[in-house]
């Protein structure tokens, strides 16, 4: 990931465009043993003031951040990844599922462990990016509701309703 941001760097400052944009589509926690890492990754680049980069809202950031307000979202994050961010940040995942202080000292633990500027990251985030004709969104969005009032749980978790819809289908014929 370290090169790839290297070389999105390196190709925005090349570019003459005067507004040189990055847009991120969430999932960066939860996705292998570094999440701490690429957070801060994403940190140093949201304060390039040479870039102007977007980082739209994940399931995966949401259920993160709810784990945080809500220790019992543990075990169930932790199905899907948040074991692994627990671990980059150095706070040992509860052995028990069922283990209500254990969950809550590992939140606790978790928060204090984070850096503020992840902290603001996180809270910054955008549940969608439009620019120009481009709309952006981590899922989807739901068929024959105006962009503009989509649900931040249909942006973030949409699945088959959006890929089996008209909509997606005229996005793949358009190269959208």
């Amino acid at each position: 990931a370290d090169r790839l941001i290297q070389a999105i760097r390196a190709d925005l400052h090349a570019a003459e465009a005067k507004r040189k944009v990055v847009v991120f589509l969430g999932d960066y926690v939860d996705r292998g043993l570094d999440s701490k890492g690429v957070l801060n990754q994403l940190c140093n680049l949201a304060a390039d003031p040479g870039l102007e980069a977007h980082f739209v809202r994940g399931n995966h950031e949401d259920r993160m951040e709810a784990f945080l307000h809500d220790p019992m979202v543990g075990p169930s994050w932790c199905d899907y990844g948040g074991r692994d961010t627990l671990v980059s940040y150095g706070v040992r995942p509860p052995p028990m599922r069922g283990d209500i202080q254990a969950w809550a000292d590992a939140s606790r633990a978790l928060g204090d462990a984070m850096p503020e500027s992840h902290h603001e990251l996180l809270a910054n985030q955008e549940m969608s990016v439009s620019i120009g004709d481009y709309f952006f969104v981590h899922a989807g969005a739901r068929p024959g509701i105006a962009l503009a009032v989509q649900s931040p749980e249909d942006l973030m978790w949409i699945r088959r309703t959006f890929l089996d819809s008209d909509m997606a289908r005229a996005a793949d014929l358009l190269g959208m």
